[in-house]
């Protein structure tokens, strides 16, 4: 094994036996959110996940931020933890990074000789808070959930909580939600963050905290078990995100056979995630009533609960065909 090698791993062991998690000490939670986040210096970015008990990883991503320079392919992981203020971060090879006090990070070569230092930034989708269009339905604005089905709820901070389902049924049809995951360090993939968007009843576009995950078709901005993203674009837990869709219903011929798959395109925090992606049959959270019914009529969408408090605001919709009443 080579030397870096060997100094990674007994510096990572060293830093395990140091964790807060490990020692029954009570960890600081909010520490933890203030150092997650996205971090650029010169041509580079990094992702730093917390996974709970002072515990991170780190990726550092040549070129930029996912939709701002980086290449798509390449990335490297770092891995540490938060002992006595001050987060440190080591890769298989042995260079480092320490995060002080969440505003910056420091790069060192193996050989311990600054490499670079990258800044704190907070990015906000191009959509977020996105007014709706003449003609829109306003399905959710904070004032109150008439366009809801009978158990939607809204927050003391007048958010839309999930589960919601919508009143109105809907075919062709533009929409824009905003949406934030909460932040859950100790729980890992799908358990973290998770909700969706259930478009005509039928098909999810799945909501996951999948920040600094690879794209996956379980994953965030997934039509969920069908197609990856084609970039993760998800910003850290805690902010406030956006889905951008244009959806399209089934087309069916005189005799009710389906001529065309329903259609989507998704802009996951203004970025292009999906173009005109045919979905080839609902996915597994279509709804129960639905499920041995042919496709291809309107139905109504949820913003669904899946065993995170994720949370909505700003839901509009354009019909591009008049939508059925409640």
């Amino acid at each position: 094994m080579k030397s870096t090698a060997l100094t990674f791993w007994i510096t990572l062991c060293m830093l395990a036996g140091a964790l807060p998690g490990f020692a029954d000490e009570q960890r600081d939670d909010a520490a933890a959110f203030a150092i997650q986040g996205e971090y650029v210096g010169p041509k580079m970015g990094m992702q730093v996940v917390a996974l709970g008990h002072d515990r991170f990883e780190a990726y550092l991503l040549p070129g930029g931020l996912p939709g701002e320079g980086w290449n798509r392919r390449t990335r490297d992981r770092f891995d540490g933890a938060r002992v006595d203020g001050v987060t440190h971060l080591i890769n298989f090879d042995g260079a480092a990074a320490t995060i002080t006090d969440g505003s910056g990070v420091e790069l060192l070569k193996p050989d311990g000789k600054p490499w670079a230092k990258l800044e704190k930034v907070h990015r906000k989708s191009p959509t977020e808070g996105a007014a709706a269009p003449p003609g829109a339905i306003v399905l959710f604005d904070g004032t109150n959930l008439d366009a809801w089905r009978t158990g939607a709820t809204m927050t003391t901070e007048h958010e839309l909580a999930a589960p919601a389902v919508s009143k109105q049924a809907f075919g062709d049809m533009t929409m824009h939600v905003e949406y934030r995951t909460p932040f859950e360090p100790d729980k890992r993939d799908m358990a973290r963050g998770n909700s969706g968007v259930i478009l005509d009843g039928r098909y999810e576009l799945q909501i996951n905290d999948s920040f600094g995950r690879w794209p996956t078709r379980l994953r965030n901005a997934a039509i969920f078990e069908l197609r990856d993203p084609d970039l993760d674009a998800t910003f850290p837990p805690g902010g406030w995100q956006t889905y951008d869709i244009d959806f399209a219903i089934v087309r069916v011929d005189a005799d009710g056979k389906i001529v065309k798959h329903a259609t989507i395109t998704v802009r996951h925090n203004g970025v292009l995630v999906h173009d005109q992606y045919e979905i080839p049959h609902p996915t597994n959270a279509a709804f129960t009533s639905l499920r041995k019914k042919p496709e291809g009529d309107a139905q109504p969408f949820e913003l669904q609960y899946h065993g995170s408090p994720v949370i909505f605001r700003n839901v509009w919709v354009v019909a591009h065909d008049k939508p059925e009443a409640p």
